[in-house]
């Protein structure tokens, strides 16, 4: 494993310009949040365009409350299943399950 994305995996780049490595953006609606690592909070600054918020240094755990509390039941959340491993998917699916119950496709 690298730390280093293939071009075609590098979605989160595209859509809030942010290069570094580590990250995760959300979209909802007309709101708009990325998250990284103490590593590249500076760098988050200059390259994250529009009015995207960004959580620095940020969690996941970050992430999913902004989903929960932009959300309600019956929303669709959609999700790349190529860049989620099983385990962390269905652990933030049990969290939308529990304060919800959005769809996730």
């Amino acid at each position: 494993m690298s730390e280093y994305v293939a071009p075609e995996y590098r979605r989160r780049e595209y859509m809030t310009g942010l290069t570094g490595s580590a990250g995760i953006a959300a979209v909802i609606n007309n709101k708009a949040v990325v998250s990284t690592d103490s590593r590249y909070c500076i760098q988050a600054e200059i390259q994250v365009y529009c009015d995207w918020e960004i959580f620095c240094p940020g969690s996941r755990t970050q992430v999913i409350q902004f989903i929960a509390e932009n959300t309600k039941s019956g929303d669709k959340i959609g999700a790349n299943p190529f860049l989620f491993t099983s385990t962390p998917f269905f652990k933030t699916h049990g969290r939308f399950v529990q304060n919800l119950t959005p769809k996730i496709l």
